[in-house]
């Protein structure tokens, strides 16, 4: 699969939703991600190519369960295998598991969660003090260095550069560039306070820091480019969710950090819920373009072809003109109207062929039950519901996508299920 790093506007997709629906119809673009702002795409994006055909409904392949596995995490695809985690005897390990069987390929010890070369064909995992470069097929060892930092996080892979992050007293503190080859360490970046997650696009590393600070640094040198100081951002920490970046054709989208617990109880209690925003900034120098406020947006958009696809509130998803700020649909997910029920978007979505397909959970009080979604990506339309999964644990953490499947974590079944299109099942 080749990442897609830059997305050409469309002037039919900008325009009315009958001309967004008729220009999904001609595309075969798919739209991916992994968990919370760690995308297989640096660019945040998820955008990867397939040929293809996606429609639903969608049918189970294969289950694999009892096993410990993290299911609060999505799988990662990579080539014609499935990476995941678990934990057994109080120890992490990460799981290699064949994509078409879900058969276990190897395992190995490690310390947090890992990330995919772009290519899918190497696994890179923190272990025991080092990090480590391993051959996706056999589990074989490429090559591992010793790294100084505890506790370290993998960000994600980008055109040559793995980006580390090492913890502070809440969230993340530093980001380290170190080069794909050799696991060296080309520069560092650190503040005082927290760092968000890297989103990298057009050779740029872009992040906020604890002081609520945008930068744009250089890939090569962490020269700092530009910063823009005056948008206020809400940092992350304890009690906010770090604010999530996504690049697409010269434009960033910044979502700033939120108070979730305050948002839930406030926004359900009749209070006064806190307000998210949402920036689009000129990738290139800094300036804001627009700006639109929320009750809750999402932690895991997605972005192609000059839209934005994502969460909005407790029980709506909602489509905007990256361009301009204008609302293209919005869509209310009524299959979960239930008297204090809070709807949560369970994690990243898949966007194939014009098709949104997301795992949604409603909690009300003591009990819980989820269930995926298909929505039409130009009207906003729901296409399909799938069968409901009662009981105390949500069903799936979210989606992501390889080789025409869909794969998630399955609290309900402690383990990982794979999903494709039913055509036995196809309306005429």
């Amino acid at each position: 699969m080749r990442i897609l790093m830059t997305l050409v506007l469309s002037a039919a997709l900008l325009g009315e939703s009958g001309n967004l629906a008729s220009a999904w119809a001609e595309g075969k673009g798919v739209a991916s991600a992994l968990w919370t702002c760690a995308r297989a795409d640096p660019a945040c994006t998820g955008a990867v190519e397939t040929g293809t055909e996606l429609r639903p409904p969608l049918k189970r392949l294969w289950t694999v369960s009892g096993k410990d596995y993290e299911v609060k995490r999505v799988p990662l695809v990579g080539d014609k295998a499935v990476v995941t985690s678990r934990v057994t005897g109080g120890k992490r390990f990460v799981v290699v598991l064949d994509r078409d069987t879900g058969k276990e390929k190897w395992s190995h010890p490690t310390t947090h969660h890992p990330v995919l070369s772009e290519d899918g064909k190497t696994v890179y995992l923190l272990s025991e003090g080092k990090l480590f470069a391993l051959a996706i097929d056999t589990g074989q060892e490429r090559w591992s260095t010793p790294i100084a930092e505890r506790r370290a996080a993998l960000a994600c892979v980008s055109q040559g550069i793995i980006y580390q992050l090492t913890p502070g007293r809440e969230e993340y503190r530093e980001v380290i560039a170190r080069r794909e080859a050799d696991g060296k360490e080309l520069w560092r970046f650190g503040h005082e306070g927290e760092v968000s997650y890297p989103c990298i696009g057009d050779s740029r590393v872009y992040l906020v820091t604890g002081d609520g600070v945008l930068h744009a640094l250089d890939t090569k040198s962490r020269k700092n480019l530009w910063v823009n100081d005056k948008l206020q951002l809400r940092p992350g920490g304890w009690g906010v969710t770090s604010a999530c970046l996504v690049y697409e054709d010269g434009r960033l989208l910044v979502q700033e950090g939120h108070y979730y617990f305050h948002t839930l109880i406030e926004g359900h209690g009749g209070g006064k819920a806190t307000t998210v925003r949402l920036f689009c900034i000129d990738a290139a120098n800094g300036k804001e373009i627009w700006r639109r406020g929320s009750l809750l947006l999402d932690r895991s958009p997605v972005v192609y072809h000059g839209v934005y696809y994502g969460l909005s509130g407790y029980n709506d998803f909602l489509a905007l003109d990256v361009k301009t700020g204008r609302l293209l649909w919005t869509t209310h997910v009524g299959v979960f109207d239930e008297i204090y029920g809070v709807v949560y978007s369970c994690g990243p979505m898949v966007l194939a062929n014009g098709v949104l397909y997301r795992v949604t959970t409603v909690t009300p009080f003591f009990h819980s039950k989820s269930q995926m979604l298909a929505i039409d990506a130009g009207t906003g339309k729901i296409l399909w519901h799938g069968p409901e999964d009662p009981g105390c644990e949500s069903r799936c953490t979210g989606l992501s996508y390889g080789d025409g499947k869909f794969f998630g974590s399955s609290r309900a079944l402690d383990g990982i299920e794979a999903y494709a299109p039913d055509d036995s099942q196809r309306a005429h």
